[in-house]
């Protein structure tokens, strides 16, 4: 059950409250609302809730599947300096999801953010060293190890 509170936080215009809105009417199955507050969230141009809806554009989920769209969400978000977005930038180049794959671009995204300073956002190399093997046997991508955050929620593809 989601709380007033949350719902009048959200109705503020509080981008926290209305992505944890949306977050909160998908788990209670309400896709028609969970889609409306994350285009909302998205819109104040939070970070956070403009990656969050670059997922869901991306999975398709409560949205129409976009990947494309997605993509290019996700790399103007990481262009704009969020670290997570250059990560799964790099995951979305080097599997192809929504662009051209390109190992090349995936890891000069990798290599921008082990840049000194940026070390506290640096890559697991050795997930993507594994997905690149695994790769070759058909595996799909796990976003979570690439990019695990509380603040993101990835579906299974």
């Amino acid at each position: 059950m989601v709380s007033d509170d949350l719902i009048q936080r959200a109705k503020a215009g509080d981008p926290a409250s209305m992505l944890n809105l949306a977050l909160a009417y998908d788990a209670g199955g309400q896709f028609e609302d969970a889609a409306s507050w994350m285009d909302k969230a998205a819109a104040t141009d939070d970070p956070t809730s403009r990656l969050q809806s670059a997922l869901w554009v991306l999975y398709g989920a409560n949205v129409t599947r976009d990947p494309v769209a997605a993509f290019d969400s996700i790399k103007n978000l990481g262009q704009d300096g969020d670290s997570r977005a250059q990560r799964l930038t790099a995951v979305l180049l080097a599997f192809g999801l929504g662009c051209q794959r390109d190992w090349g671009a995936a890891l000069a995204c990798l290599k921008q953010l082990s840049t000194p300073g940026t070390m506290q956002h640096a890559p697991k190399w050795p997930c993507l060293m594994t997905w690149y093997t695994t790769l070759r046997v058909g595996v799909r991508p796990d976003l979570n190890c690439f990019c695990p955050t509380q603040e993101l929620k990835f579906i299974a593809i």
